[in-house]
């Protein structure tokens, strides 16, 4: 029973919330769902609409409970007008079966009276790897080839084709590699230590050139650093940590130790830091539009993100257990590597790629 529940909504620059009374008997059945029109008739006939209408340039709503139990807070949303993009929803999310729908993403498969989705990648082939716990992914200065590496202690760095052939093993004696990335210009390589949370450069015979510690806070051992990729037109390294915290780093590592961090920033999605569901793994920066895509193993999705975190849109990969993620825009792929299945999934790159508008 709704009856006497209240919507508000209001500016992100009013104190003053429009508020709508939701009338007596109307109900919502058990698992169900409701569809509210924001749109100024104040009628709930067929179907409910609100007396006000949301702000195209930022406001916010919020549901809350009827007079008699003095109005209790049942949510609240808050939105830029960058987040107001024709054909994408923004929703509350729960990934892997946990009870924390907290997450808050863009969607690009509206689903008004149903449950909140994500769309999916279509799937076009995939391939098994002969590499033990294959982790991270890189592309080639090429384009033609990939990068790819072993976390196992005493891993190696791989030189594949695109479907998951060996053409060189650099044995580099890796601690605990993550992820991988190849410089499109100079063409060393860079490496993610997770345990470690160091990067190491390497030179693609798999000499040791170099390698930086990354300040990122350590609460757990095995919940470090994930995903690394770079921007070749400022050399600026990008790292996610897994989570605990989940963080998005950016670093110049021309500038000395303790002037190399640019940023590092929480990617949690409006969601606690601790909430479960979300764990960052592969990362992969897509120059031109110059976007982060990053892939969650746990969630079994990936996000694309502007360079300060902002998610941009998000899809469902599917059920695989996914850690390192790169993109072919040429041939319009993306490939996904899962350590547990021991394969390199292919995928379409999404067409039309529909985005929420970008910030300053």
């Amino acid at each position: 029973e709704l009856g006497g529940w209240v919507i508000a909504g209001r500016k992100l620059t009013c104190n003053n919330a429009q508020k709508f009374t939701l009338p007596d008997g109307l109900t919502i059945e058990s698992g169900g769902y409701m569809l509210l029109w924001a749109d100024g008739r104040g009628v709930a006939e067929s179907a409910v609409h609100t007396s006000f209408i949301l702000p195209e340039n930022g406001g916010a709503i919020g549901l809350y409970g009827p007079e008699w139990a003095e109005f209790p807070v049942i949510d609240t949303v808050s939105y830029a007008s960058a987040d107001v993009t024709h054909d994408i929803s923004m929703g509350r999310m729960g990934f892997s079966g946990n009870d924390h729908s907290g997450f808050w993403l863009p969607m690009n498969d509206p689903s008004p009276g149903e449950e909140n989705r994500l769309a999916r990648l279509k799937q076009v082939a995939s391939f098994p790897l002969d590499i033990s716990d294959p982790s991270g992914l890189g592309l080639d200065h090429t384009g033609n080839y990939l990068w790819t590496v072993s976390d196992d202690p005493g891993g190696s760095i791989y030189k594949i084709t695109r479907t998951g052939d060996i053409l060189i093993e650099l044995p580099v004696d890796g601690h605990d590699m993550e992820s991988i990335t190849q410089h499109p210009f100079n063409y060393s390589l860079w490496v993610a230590e997770e345990r470690k949370r160091e990067i190491v450069q390497f030179d693609t015979l798999g000499n040791e050139i170099q390698r930086f510690p990354v300040e990122v806070e350590k609460q757990q051992e095995n919940d470090g650093l994930e995903g690394i990729t770079i921007n070749p037109a400022n050399n600026h390294i990008f790292l996610v940590n897994k989570r605990l915290p989940r963080v998005l780093i950016e670093l110049d590592v021309t500038q000395a130790v303790e002037q190399q961090q640019i940023q590092y920033t929480p990617v949690n999605f409006r969601a606690e830091e601790d909430a479960h569901g979300v764990t960052l793994a592969g990362l992969f920066f897509e120059a031109g539009p110059d976007r982060l895509w990053v892939v969650s193993d746990e969630a079994r999705a990936v996000f694309v993100m502007d360079l300060k975190g902002r998610p941009l849109a998000a899809f469902d990969a599917g059920a695989h257990d996914l850690e390192a993620i790169a993109l072919v825009t040429n041939d319009n792929r993306i490939y996904l590597v899962s350590d547990s299945d021991q394969t390199l999934y292919e995928y379409e790159y999404p067409d039309p790629l529909r985005l929420l508008s970008p910030t300053d």
